[in-house]
């Protein structure tokens, strides 16, 4: 006797449950519009403002956005009314794609969220900024809100980067937390494109940055715990010095590890 095979990606007996079961599973099934995503940087967040000699750029972050994948949306009356309700709850925005199901989006959140850097280089940011026609030959006051940037430890470029941190900062001093993606995957490198990546604390050193001892020391029992990537990257002792130098009006700066996740 064959036995045919069972398609286990189909539940034919779902539409018999209860309705209230039916709608716990649909709510479960929906993604998490709230976690912390990584975002990438988009020309076009900077904005000018004032006159000399007042002039402010400012790195407008509510034009970036997070991508949010709601298929479920688009499965049949049922649930398209659980997710529907999900989108107004979090005041969701939809925008349309050509041959593929529109994508829900979300402003980026400057407390949660993280800008990542990719291999374009934490200065190409910056020098963005000093390429607009209305900045030529003014003094400015740059202002942002964002407070975590990330970047991956396999970088190949990842020491340069790194180097330049302490003059991002100076611009950025919003920021207080370099977030490095360990084991990181090198599709990673796509969150350019849109595709939404989330994080999470990753076992290992966190370090912390004082004015006072001007080192990065172990933040927490002072224990070293995990594989050692984060204290690799601060121990370089150009990165202390350019830390003395330029971070003298900033009392903290953390650098920690987490995982990426797509969402």
């Amino acid at each position: 006797m064959t036995v045919a095979p069972i398609n286990t990606a189909v539940f034919p007996l779902f539409s018999s449950l209860p309705a209230e079961l039916r709608n716990h599973i649909w709510e479960d099934a929906l993604p998490d519009a709230t976690e912390p995503a990584l975002v990438a940087h988009n020309p076009g967040c900077w904005r000018v403002q004032g006159a000399e000699p007042d002039t402010e750029l400012e790195y407008h972050h509510e034009l970036l956005d997070v991508h949010i994948e709601m298929p479920m949306a688009f499965v049949n009356r049922e649930a398209r009314s659980i997710a529907m309700a999900r989108i107004r709850q979090h005041g969701l925005s939809i925008k349309p794609r050509r041959e593929q199901y529109p994508v829900f989006t979300r402003p980026f959140n400057p407390s949660v969220d993280a800008l990542y850097i990719s291999r374009c280089g934490l200065v190409d940011i910056i020098e963005e900024a000093l390429e607009l026609p209305a900045l030529e030959g003014r003094a400015v006051s740059i202002i942002s809100h964002f407070r975590n940037i990330a970047m991956s430890d396999t970088n190949p470029s990842g020491k340069i980067l790194i180097g330049d941190l302490p003059e991002f900062l100076c611009c950025f001093t919003s920021v207080k937390e370099l977030l490095v993606v360990v084991n990181a995957p090198p599709a990673l490198e796509s969150v350019g494109a849109k595709s939404l990546w989330k994080f999470a604390s990753a076992p290992g050193d966190a370090f912390c940055w004082t004015t006072n001892s001007r080192l990065f020391d172990i933040c927490g029992k002072g224990e070293h715990f995990g594989d050692g990537v984060v204290a690799a990257m601060v121990s370089w002792d150009y990165l202390a010095q350019e830390f003395t130098e330029l971070r003298v009006s900033q009392s903290s700066f953390t650098v920690r590890p987490i995982f990426a996740y797509p969402g």
